[in-house]
């Protein structure tokens, strides 16, 4: 136990429908020890979880305070040893749903790091992956908004829809990235009216590239 919170309960991979929401976890990411109240983002999607991060004073006092005002070298290196300073008070915790799902887990790591330039924009931000309770997970951006198949009326019209996802699909042919999982629940419509593609595991290399860039003619 620590700062009053507990620990959280040890899973595996195959006992999430006997998991109540909301709850407390806690997971590790670099060398931070990061608490957390969990709730589900949709009851079919049990591994992707919307975190509320637990805050001391001197954590908030770190990140709100002094992190901006220290040298840029002093602020990337605390925020890749140790992020909970540098987090925002709510991200996704995106986990690993079953062993053999390991290829997609690492290849959505991988087109987040080519789509580095998108992050935050037009694609979620990659905090880093972590461990929960033994499982690998990432720990990305969160979202304000709907999906494009859940949004209420009024809509936008389907022109417009089709434009903004054509912004970001040509901003990841840029990159040498095709996105291959272009369904409405992977849409998600912002509050400030943008649109996002999340669920990147499917994103594969365009042919005619290397390392993500367009090969010289």
């Amino acid at each position: 136990m620590a700062d009053g919170v507990s620990d959280s309960v040890r899973v595996n991979y195959f006992d999430e429908d006997d998991i109540l929401y909301p709850r407390l976890i806690q997971f590790q990411l670099g060398r931070s020890t990061i608490y957390a109240t969990a709730n589900l983002i949709h009851p079919f999607y049990r591994h992707v979880l919307k975190l509320d991060l637990y805050r001391s004073a001197w954590q908030r006092f770190i990140s709100r305070r002094l992190l901006p005002v220290l040298p840029e070298v002093c602020q990337r290196l605390i925020k890749r040893w140790w992020p909970s300073y540098s987090l925002p008070d709510c991200v996704l915790l995106k986990k690993l749903q079953r062993p053999d799902h390991t290829h997609a887990f690492e290849n959505e790591q991988t087109m987040y790091k080519r789509l580095a330039a998108l992050q935050g924009r037009l694609i979620p931000y990659l905090y880093g992956e972590a461990q929960c309770g033994g499982v690998r997970a990432l720990v990305v951006s969160f979202m304000p908004g709907v999906t494009a198949r859940e949004q209420s009326k009024p809509r936008p019209a389907v022109e417009e829809l089709i434009e903004r996802i054509r912004v970001i699909a040509e901003e990841m042919a840029a990159s040498g990235i095709v996105y291959g999982e272009g369904k409405l629940p992977n849409i998600i419509l912002t509050d400030d009216d943008r649109a996002v593609l999340i669920d990147l595991e499917n994103g594969r290399r365009r042919a005619g590239t290397r390392s993500g860039r367009p090969l010289p003619a």
